[in-house]
């Protein structure tokens, strides 16, 4: 997986997010991003924050393992995931992406 980078017990997690949409989902890969659609609006971080709790939903961690290292305000986003990379590639095949 191309956006994903391994690092010892986290891994960097490249995004690009689409706010406001219909429904919160991945969608596809896009510029060697995850794509995200994302529902809520990218006002007060409402967009930010829907994204942690969303991928801590499918990756089964805790929001907490979660946070954003670069793009708080852009699409294109890099997150860091506290835990190991076999782990996280392995939910994220489910999706077929």
């Amino acid at each position: 997986m191309i956006f994903v980078q391994a690092l010892k017990n986290a891994c960097i997690l490249s995004c690009y997010i689409q706010p406001g949409a219909k429904s919160t989902q991945v969608d596809s890969i896009y510029n060697d991003c995850l794509k995200i659609k994302i529902s809520r609006p990218p006002v007060d971080d409402q967009a930010n924050k829907e994204l942690i709790k969303f991928l801590a939903k499918i990756l089964d961690i805790k929001k907490t393992q979660i946070s954003i290292r670069s793009g708080e305000h852009s699409r294109y986003k890099k997150l860091l995931i506290e835990d190991k990379f076999e782990y996280i590639t392995g939910k994220l095949n489910a999706f077929n992406v």
